[in-house]
């Protein structure tokens, strides 16, 4: 191809076609640029988000230990009032709680299918099995009062 018949002779349409080439390559550098400063701050967004993210997480761990740890102390605290109002409101044998597997009347054992013959009945501490003595009603003995006679 060649060059010298792209050219024109004349010398302002010269001129013309090249400012037009000038524009057209200042306009590409500037696009150029724009393009860059924009994947420029588009990585920067990324890594902020990014960052964004990773405290977000840390943020939500924490909160889930701290919501895990209230609710431990709200159900201890539940349990403080419970024994609260049993000690003040319930009947006086009521007022100490029960120990740990103490709270059975009877040993209760599930039944299962080959153990329901083999079980035999538990015996009663002495204690239980006499029963409490109960207290004697209190009666007045009138031969003790003073006397007087008219």
């Amino acid at each position: 191809m060649n060059d010298a018949d792209f050219l024109p002779n004349d010398l302002a349409a010269c001129q013309r076609l090249l400012l037009a080439a000038f524009r057209e390559a200042t306009e590409r550098e500037r696009r150029l640029a724009d393009a860059e400063r924009n994947a420029e701050a588009a990585e920067r967004r990324a890594s902020e988000s990014g960052q964004q993210v990773t405290e977000l997480g840390r943020v939500l761990d924490e909160t889930a230990a701290s919501f895990a740890q209230l609710r431990e102390e709200h159900a201890a605290t539940l349990e403080e009032l419970a024994w609260y109002k049993r000690w003040v409101h319930g009947r006086r044998s009521e007022r100490l709680a029960d120990g740990e597997g103490q709270g059975h009347l009877f040993d209760v054992i599930p039944p299962t299918a080959e153990g329901v013959a083999d079980r035999e009945p538990a015996e009663l501490p002495p204690s239980i099995a006499a029963g409490r003595p109960r207290r004697r009603r209190r009666e007045l003995d009138l031969s003790r009062l003073p006397h007087h006679r008219h």
